[in-house]
């Protein structure tokens, strides 16, 4: 599943919406407007939540600032439908969102959470659940995509650009800033560019696969936790380095070991990359290799009941997550077939 810039449920959606509707009240500044504009654009269902929102409350002055969004809408129509959706719930929503929008300023000082189409300074923690697929266009021009089960916490301010990737798979697109290099940390390793775009993974072991698309970037060891305060000028972190250059076209993976910086053609960036527009491009990977790379995409478990299946390499491209599809290949082109040993659980075995 992709989402840009969506939110994974309904429920989500509507607490973003009484997120916007308490920020009109105390009147939009002209980014603000610019951020609403773009994440009315994004998805129909965030235009019909906001009008539906600001409609349970009869924030009618709300709705006349919305006129230079969109057209104007047919209120009494859609009021009706707006209270049997929210009913109950809608107050307990809005009073939710008030406490944590107050919550965050009280207690960050003069941050607020930076969430989808709500962008600030601040922490903001971003998750994607398995199969799920997120992009964001972050406050400072930089656009974020991450893969799936994965989760990123942001924490951006006037003088840093943070990130720590805490589990899963990123892709970013870096803004060039050169007063603040954007950093992300995860495990005990750190990746920093100005301007450029790479991809990390967080593989097993705490290691880290790092793979630069767009110009340069430089790895480091952190030699002190950073994971209970912030890297920055207030809460310095000695680093060491690890691969002070890896430019475009090249992979590392940063372990305990020295790491070796390789060069990957573009045949073999599309196949790793392709995770980016829902896919999985395998080009002879043996079988148990991409049994695990499709096991990243569902809760279904795949097993082999013959460990010499493990060794058959297979090509092919396959949608993330398309579990029917990988299995009517391996029959098909693989002679291998499958048995459900539950809902959940399926074998594959050669066929006779």
């Amino acid at each position: 599943m992709t989402n840009v810039y969506r939110f994974r449920s309904r429920d989500d959606i509507d607490a973003q919406a009484a997120r916007w509707i308490t920020a009109m009240d105390r009147e939009l500044n002209e980014r603000e407007h610019k951020q609403l504009q773009r994440w009315l654009s994004q998805n129909p269902a965030h235009r019909a939540a906001l009008i539906d929102m600001a409609e349970c409350w009869d924030k009618l002055n709300s709705l006349s600032r919305l006129a230079s969004l969109f057209p104007e809408e047919d209120i009494g129509r859609r009021r009706q439908s707006a209270l049997r959706r929210y009913g109950a719930v809608a107050a307990s929503t809005l009073a939710l969102a008030l406490a944590t929008l107050l919550g965050v300023f009280v207690s960050g000082g003069d941050w607020h959470r930076l969430l989808p189409g709500i962008n600030g300074y601040g922490d903001s923690y971003l998750v994607t659940q398995v199969g799920e697929r997120t992009t964001y266009a972050l406050d400072d021009g930089s656009q974020l995509t991450l893969n799936t089960n994965s989760q990123v916490r942001l924490d951006f301010t006037p003088h840093y650009r943070d990130l720590y990737l805490g589990r899963g798979e990123l892709h970013v697109q870096v803004a060039k800033d050169k007063s603040r290099p954007l950093r992300v940390f995860s495990a005990d390793k750190m990746v920093e560019a100005v301007g450029t775009a790479f991809n990390l993974e967080l593989m097993e072991g705490d290691k880290l696969e790092l793979i630069v698309t767009e110009g340069k970037v430089k790895a480091s060891r952190v030699k002190e936790s950073v994971s209970g305060a912030r890297a920055s000028a207030k809460a310095p972190a000695s680093f060491e380095p690890l691969a002070n250059s890896v430019s475009v076209g090249e992979r590392v993976v940063l372990s305990d070991q020295r790491p070796e910086v390789e060069s990957v053609s573009e045949s073999e960036l599309r196949s790793l990359l392709s995770w980016k527009s829902g896919e999985l491009i395998f080009r002879g990977e043996t079988l148990d290799v991409a049994i695990a790379e499709v096991s990243r995409y569902t809760s279904t478990q795949i097993l082999l009941s013959d460990a010499a299946l493990s060794d058959v390499k297979i090509a092919g491209l396959y949608r993330a997550g398309d579990v029917d599809g990988l299995l009517e290949s391996l029959k098909k082109n693989f002679s291998i077939t499958h048995k459900y040993l539950n809902a959940n659980t399926i074998a594959l075995y050669r066929t006779e």
